[in-house]
């Protein structure tokens, strides 16, 4: 990326910012790390205001999806953002669609991209929960992921940000202070979605454990590993590609 390309991109990202301070760029250069935006096509499952869809468009991508069921009923406050940073980007390529997965019907093909930050053991909680010891549950994540499958164009990209259940904090009784609201046993360690992606067809499976991330690459170098994340946050990415 060129230093004006860059340099547009952090100005449009500070817009992202004033309106969900939880959009941080230097995270979503984290989670997008070797991710190619340029002319592609993404559906952001489960993205609340969508300020992934938002970044993604501001990288260079075509069109985004964002779905958010959480529109549906009261929690207009997610339209209220999403409308915002589109007018303080001026986003027309950018659509925020009130469905759950289970729910949602491309009117094209498939897309390029589909990431899920936070978001795929929503999906289905209840068999989330019980997808070690249920075969049941497992067979439920297959359809979902065997529709994602059918979603994601040949040589596409599929993104998955989640956190492990295995933690220091919770194993010991205790609440992990960096995520006071993480409801642990409704999370799966990143190899349980990455059998149940292979089986569906998904292919060639890159890992990376969150680390704290204002560290010097020395420090990235050391420290993003499962280990460093055990004592952390558990926080994992991975990506997966549909066969050309």
């Amino acid at each position: 990326m060129n230093k004006q390309r860059e340099d547009s991109l952090d100005s449009r990202c500070r817009l992202i910012s004033q309106v969900d301070p939880h959009f941080a760029l230097r995270y979503a250069r984290f989670l997008f790390q070797g991710v190619d935006f340029e002319g592609k096509e993404l559906l952001d499952i489960g993205g609340g205001p969508g300020i992934y869809s938002f970044y993604a468009a501001c990288s260079g991508a075509r069109r985004a999806v964002c779905l958010e069921p959480g529109i549906e009923g009261s929690e207009e406050f997610w339209r209220r953002k999403f409308e915002k940073i589109a007018s303080l980007l001026q986003a027309k390529n950018v659509t925020l669609c009130p469905a759950r997965f289970q729910d949602y019907s491309s009117p094209h093909d498939a897309f390029d991209l589909i990431i899920s930050h936070n978001s795929i053991n929503h999906l289905d909680e209840a068999s989330c929960v019980t997808m070690r010891e249920s075969d049941e549950s497992r067979r439920t994540y297959q359809f979902l992921f065997r529709k994602m499958y059918d979603l994601t164009r040949p040589g596409g990209k599929v993104v998955i940000s989640e956190c492990s259940h295995l933690n220091f904090f919770p194993m010991l009784g205790l609440r992990n202070p960096l995520g006071r609201d993480i409801e642990w046993e409704k999370h799966q360690p990143p190899r349980a979605w990455i059998e149940l992606m292979r089986s569906v067809g998904f292919v060639e499976p890159s890992l990376r454990w969150e680390y704290p991330l204002r560290l010097s690459a020395i420090g990235r170098l050391l420290m993003s590993n499962r280990v460093i994340a055990f004592f952390h946050k558990s926080r994992f990415v991975f990506t997966m590609i549909k066969p050309a």
